[in-house]
């Protein structure tokens, strides 16, 4: 069977189309920021953020304190196999008790070691 030849060349010829020019460069000028004038307003909004108080359950600032503390302790992942019908459960929970399943599980066994 012998190739078919196609006339490509002049296609591409007629729909070929002159590129636009590119805009002229802007060239950006830096400003130069006082450090003084930047660690003053961060500071500012730090304390803003300090006075805001929100309406928090005690459930929510007991996972909170307990997150702060596991923040400064180094984590060790674990991986663990559920039915699906359990991690269904626990998932519904979390999301009613607005906590995450880690939250919740480390809630648990902080519990359950302390004890012993």
């Amino acid at each position: 069977m012998a190739k078919k030849r196609l006339n490509l060349r002049a296609t591409m010829n007629k729909n070929k189309t002159e590129e636009s020019p590119l805009p002229e460069k802007v060239v950006l000028k830096k400003s130069s920021k006082n450090l003084e004038d930047v660690k003053e307003k961060v500071e500012a909004l730090h304390q803003k953020e300090t006075k805001i108080t929100t309406k928090t359950s005690k459930k929510k600032t007991n996972v909170s304190n307990k997150k702060k503390e596991s923040i400064k302790e180094e984590n060790v992942r674990i991986t663990i196999d559920l039915p699906k019908s359990l991690h269904k459960k626990l998932k519904l929970y979390a999301v009613m008790n607005e906590i995450t399943i880690r939250e919740y599980v480390l809630g648990i066994l902080d519990k359950s070691l302390k004890n012993r």
